[in-house]
């Protein structure tokens, strides 16, 4: 697969490797804007803890990643974690004593010369959240297509190249795309995005990324055909039965 881009990815070296240049991705990054009553993938907020939460599409499955850092200790202990396990080792680094134990739910909220300390999340509802990304992974195949549609307007990104008559032709489907919700207004959806900035790699080495994305883009360019459905009395006659075949035909009058 032959990868045409502006922007550098951490998979993109695989190609030196001798892959099939005869498929082509071109990945031009392209912005959907999407209100927020019509956000379509799961999403809560820890008011506490500075969240941003990002849902990685990647090759017809979604992925989560949280981008946490504690409130009272700054961008100097963010992390961006995919799992549970991720999240529960930044808790048990950064928070005090008192706080971890009400992210495990061991004790309750407390008053604090600064008000109400209030944690909101605790690490049942992070669980919740992993285990619903988990269930619908597969549930989203319909969004990897970059075209503005009923949930929001379009809008191309910096780094995408403009036709002669001005116009853009984003690609049809695409394998990948980071999703995240902006304000209370509305959610962007970037199609085509980088995903290195996003520590993707953790998921999927280069190698594996790229044939990820070469199987799919594959799968796209020569999809399956639907078998049509033939009706069962043209499957009958299609075998030489009709409506007499292991019947006694009614006898001819006299």
């Amino acid at each position: 697969m032959r990868i045409i881009s502006d922007q550098h990815d951490y998979y993109d070296s695989v190609q030196r490797s001798g892959q099939d240049r005869s498929l082509v991705y071109v990945r031009k990054p392209q912005e959907i804007r999407v209100p927020w009553k019509k956000w379509p993938f799961p999403q809560f907020y820890d008011w506490y803890t500075n969240i941003c939460q990002y849902t990685i599409g990647f090759c017809g499955k979604i992925y989560p990643m949280l981008h946490l850092s504690s409130g009272a200790y700054g961008d100097n202990c963010s992390r961006q974690c995919y799992n549970i396990d991720e999240v529960d080792a930044l808790m048990a680094g950064k928070l005090s004593a008192h706080d971890n134990r009400v992210y495990l739910g061991e004790a309750k909220n407390r008053r604090t010369k600064w008000g109400w300390r209030r944690h909101s999340m605790t690490r049942k509802d992070y669980v919740k959240l992993f285990e619903e990304y988990r269930v619908k992974q597969d549930a989203f195949a319909d969004m990897f297509t970059p075209v503005p549609n009923h949930m929001g307007s379009s809008r191309v990104g910096h780094s995408a190249r403009l036709s002669a008559e001005n116009e853009i032709h984003p690609q049809k489907i695409s394998p990948i795309f980071v999703a995240w919700i902006r304000s209370h207004n509305e959610g962007i959806i970037t199609y085509n995005a980088k995903l290195k900035p996003h520590e993707f790699f953790r998921i999927f080495e280069p190698y594996a990324a790229f044939q990820e994305i070469s199987m799919f883009m594959a799968s796209q360019a020569m999809p399956e055909k639907t078998m049509p459905v033939i009706p069962d009395v043209l499957k009958a006659e299609s075998k030489g039965f009709n409506e007499w075949s292991f019947r006694t035909p009614p006898a001819s009058g006299k």
